[in-house]
């Protein structure tokens, strides 16, 4: 334990030389329902948040989907204007112009989205539409804000609507051109005269399908459309007879788009099978320079998102799934997705490399940004053990940001963070700082040249689900992750709201502590160079903690740890342990269980589903011989594999009904 005259010191001396920042936008919208965000982009006076929060819907006692912006700190909500409808508005991608305004592109069903002079004034009632939104610098006035869509009904007879039109990617030009990429099937989405592809998309009812064309919508400063054309990506082979004339894709996405000095536009994105696409689009739109396809040597390439530099290269990231031949050489299956990166030459005419970075179950290719001088930082998520390492670097999980040289060959920057720290495309600000956004509209910078040699905090979780930036809430078991730590836990204090909170474990990249039982509060975390602050969300989630990350550290009938060996016989009593649950405030701090004592049912009541079914449960509580915050439960288990555990507290507003992470127990056959 620190001596006292020096916790005084440190707690009043910021560790000033602590470069890794982690900070907060608002996680939820103004009547304080949670927020989805799409992207993050950069504007003058700092990172803006863009997406979306549930509200009351004014015509029903239904929810609506309304447009929610957000920036760091915690207590600084960005409140757009009235945009939008009564419906759902749901933005995918943003940008800023040269003169500061931003644009936003997503998706809506609001037939009353609120439109400034728009390029498409009507839509099908009720149908999907892709939407383009324009805000001044200050978020209070808008500019701009049109449908893209078509206007043909529905087929008579059918039970829905067959046809939507998707926003998915957005680019803006040094002369302020917009430029607008996504998805259609409807048949007469509006294309300009002279354009690449005018007509597809479309449905067929021989087969029931609809036939999705990305397009590309070029729109000038003033609003005013320059030129708009489908994509026709992808081949479809039909047995549909004359009705599957001209349709040559099943489905068709749009990652990203960048635009050159000249106003050639790349456009990358996926199709329903086969390999990734890259095109080069002429000024005008009306024909392609070049086409590329890209990853279909690992089979079928999901998502391809992509950052075009300087000279034109485009570096890729791809997710891919390798194809399962069955007898015959009939494709019958995918198999278990990877990760690749590659390269393009800027005509298009080769890669200038393409490397596997292997296969695991949780692959995903987030998004790509390169730094000033060209280099690409991909970030995605692989545990693949084929995946580049570098020396000195700790792998904290899945998700990861790697920097490699503009050749390909070598990894310069690595860094490896929990799964959830990393769920949106990186950006690069003006001074070099990789800024990552994560869950719970979590922000990390990381300056140029960091490696790995001061303290930083870059995340937290339920020490049991290690879900990601959650579990602040009195009692509960809480994971602190960073770079640089003490290996003491004698080295460490902790106080949550200036409360001292118990240190459990303490190592170079993670500390254990127990959130006070008498509240919680921003966090500050004393080393012995100084002091970390952090101001985070508080959330409440439930976690029930695991042997391997999938099953649960759990104890048979007899008192013998659950295993694969081991297995608990049908019937029998099975005990469960988590942390997250609501506890007597008057509980000590890090002091261990002495006995049984049964949750409060007026606090809360824990339901244990297996396959959503209910399974007996026989006791929810204190787990003897374990500290305060850690809870047991014991369920009778039935013949199965998976089991969830339910945890609601119905009765008190804030304490909504929460679920664990899903965990598997052995059973014996």
């Amino acid at each position: 334990m620190f001596p006292k005259v020096l916790a005084v010191i440190l707690a009043i001396s910021p560790l000033c030389v602590a470069q890794v920042q982690l900070e907060f936008a608002p996680a939820s919208g103004p009547g304080g329902s949670p927020a989805t965000f799409s992207r993050v982009i950069q504007l003058p006076g700092g990172p803006l948040f863009v997406g979306s929060t549930s509200a009351p819907s004014s015509t029903s006692s239904t929810t609506r989907t309304q447009i929610l912006l957000a920036s760091p700190p915690l207590d600084n909500f960005v409140y757009p204007p009235a945009v939008g409808g009564r419906g759902n508005d749901v933005p995918q991608d943003a940008g800023v112009d040269p003169k500061g305004n931003i644009w936003i592109v997503g998706n809506t069903d609001s037939d009353d989205f609120l439109l400034v002079n728009p390029i498409v004034a009507q839509k099908v009632p009720y149908r999907t539409a892709a939407f383009v939104l324009e805000l001044d610098p200050s978020r209070t006035k808008i500019l701009f804000a049109t449908w893209l869509c078509g206007q043909q009904s529905a087929p008579l007879g059918l039970a829905r609507d067959p046809y939507s039109t998707l926003g998915t990617a957005i680019a803006i030009d040094s002369a302020g051109n917009v430029y607008v990429g996504g998805s259609t099937d409807e048949t007469d989405f509006p294309t300009t005269p002279g354009a690449f592809l005018t007509k597809g998309g479309g449905y067929v009812s021989f087969s029931g399908e609809t036939y999705y064309y990305s397009f590309l919508v070029k729109i000038s400063p003033a609003g005013k459309l320059v030129y708009s054309t489908l994509l026709g990506t992808g081949s479809f082979v039909c047995s549909g007879g004359s009705s599957c004339i001209g349709k040559n894709s099943t489905s068709a996405s749009v990652s990203n788009i960048a635009v050159d000095t000249t106003g050639s536009a790349t456009v990358a994105g996926a199709r329903n099978t086969g390999p990734g696409y890259v095109f080069r689009i002429a000024p005008d739109g009306s024909r392609l320079l070049w086409s590329a396809d890209v990853g279909g040597n690992y089979g079928s390439v999901g998502s391809l998102v992509m950052a075009q530099d300087a000279a034109g290269d485009v570096n890729l990231l791809g997710e891919y799934a390798p194809l399962i031949h069955s007898p015959g050489d009939f494709i019958s299956d995918l198999g278990t997705p990877g990760l690749f990166a590659a390269k393009l030459k800027s005509d298009g005419s080769a890669l200038i490399y393409s490397t596997d970075f292997g296969q695991s179950p949780d692959s995903h290719a987030t998004g790509v940004v390169l730094d000033a001088s060209g280099n690409p930082y991909l970030a995605g998520t692989s545990s693949s053990a084929q995946f580049p390492m570098l020396a000195g670097v700790p792998n904290l999980g899945p998700d990861f940001v790697l920097r490699l040289d503009t050749a390909g060959t070598k990894a310069l920057t690595l860094f490896r963070f929990p799964a959830g720290i990393l769920n949106l495309p990186p950006l690069i600000d003006t001074q070099g700082r990789l800024l990552i956004p994560g869950s719970q509209a979590s922000l990390l910078t990381i300056p140029p040249q960091y490696h790995f040699d001061t303290p930083a905090i870059i995340g937290f979780a339920n020490a049991a689900s290690y879900a990601a930036n959650s579990g602040i809430y009195p009692g509960t078991l809480v994971s602190l992750f960073g770079f640089d730590l003490p290996l003491d836990p004698r080295a460490v204090q902790v106080f949550f709201g200036g409360r001292p909170a118990p240190v459990l474990y303490a190592g170079p990249n993670q500390i254990n502590v127990q959130a006070p039982f008498a509240g919680v509060g921003p966090i500050q975390v004393i080393l012995p160079s100084g002091s970390i602050s952090l101001d985070q969300p508080y959330s409440r989630t439930l976690g029930i903690f695991t042997a391997d990350g999938v099953h649960a550290a759990a104890l048979n009938q007899d008192g013998s740890a659950n295993s694969a060996s081991n297995p608990a016989p049908r019937g029998s009593i099975v005990s469960l342990f988590g942390t997250g649950a609501v506890w007597p405030s008057n509980l000590q701090d890090g002091a261990i269980a002495t006995s049984a004592a049964p949750f409060d049912q007026f606090q809360s009541a824990c339901q244990a589903f297996e396959y959503g079914g209910l399974m007996p449960l026989l006791y929810a509580g204190a787990a003897p011989g374990i500290v305060n915050g850690v809870f047991q439960v014991n369920v009778q288990v039935l013949p199965t594999v998976q089991l969830t555990l339910l945890y609601t507290v119905p009765l008190t507003l804030q304490c909504f009904g929460l679920s664990s992470n899903a965990v598997r127990v052995y059973i014996s056959p």
